[in-house]
């Protein structure tokens, strides 16, 4: 996101994977003066890198996401099982 004029909407990815809509109000000012925060009429702050100008944008932003958290998971699942089967060869011996 460039230079943002407010208020605007925006949609945010909940960490239940539901989209909402959001009105931001202003610009969040943080003590580096990056300005990378919003802050919406309820007070709630969020990056811009969360805030997506369409309900499109927001779900491929999801799916990326899960698609993320999936790869995660997989990776501990294949750690897992090669710690598992390190310890039955230890108790082999």
């Amino acid at each position: 996101m460039a230079k943002r004029s407010y208020p605007y909407q925006a949609f945010v990815v909940t960490p239940s994977m539901n989209i909402k809509e959001v009105k931001i109000v202003e610009q969040y000012d943080s003590w580096n003066r990056q300005n990378l925060w919003d802050v919406t009429e309820k007070n709630t702050t969020y990056h811009v890198d969360h805030l997506h100008l369409t309900h499109a944008e927001a779900l491929v932003a999801a799916e990326k996401t899960l698609q993320d958290q999936e790869a995660r998971h997989k990776k501990a699942t294949e750690n897992l099982a090669k710690r598992r089967a390190n310890l039955e060869k230890i108790k082999a011996k």
